[in-house]
């Protein structure tokens, strides 16, 4: 039971400090996705404004998300960078995003996230949810996950 502890804490920990939200209770709302997502015009580069619940990010600046064509199709790699203050290092966090149903034609995505802790490798896997974009000067993303089972 302790060891059952140790590693959901491990979990949590990764989880929080790797690229998630804090983990909070409660289950995840369900949001309106972008219709008619158009992948090959969502790829680029995109700078972060704003956000709300990412304390893994801690202080820093020029955040971004680079987003490329993977190696099959409907997956996206991304790259999301942040350089921290104040040791103005570059943190960057490598992964691929796959398109849910890409049948829908919204902007639904997986994203797997590699995750290395001591001797431990794991993929972290989350949701990435494009909710609004015009593809040129704002997307707006959204992403939520469920740690523990939650009855409605």
């Amino acid at each position: 039971m302790l060891c059952s502890t140790i590693l959901t804490l491990i979990v949590l920990f990764v989880n929080s400090t790797n690229g998630w939200q804090w983990p909070q209770f409660g289950s995840c709302p369900q949001m309106e996705v972008k219709g008619n997502f158009n992948l090959q015009d969502f790829l680029g580069i995109w700078y972060q404004q704003a956000s709300a619940n990412m304390e893994f990010e801690g202080r820093g600046r020029c955040v971004t998300a680079n987003y490329t064509n993977g190696e099959k199709s409907n997956t996206v790699d991304v790259i999301n960078s942040i350089i921290r203050e104040p040791s103005n290092k570059i943190f960057t966090m490598d992964g691929t995003m796959v398109l849910e149903d890409p049948s829908k034609n919204e902007g639904k995505f997986e994203v797997i996230l590699p995750t290395h802790f001591m001797w431990w490798n794991t993929d972290i896997k989350g949701s990435f949810w494009v909710l609004d974009t015009d593809y040129e000067s704002y997307s707006v993303g959204y992403s939520c996950a469920q740690f523990f089972l939650v009855l409605p």
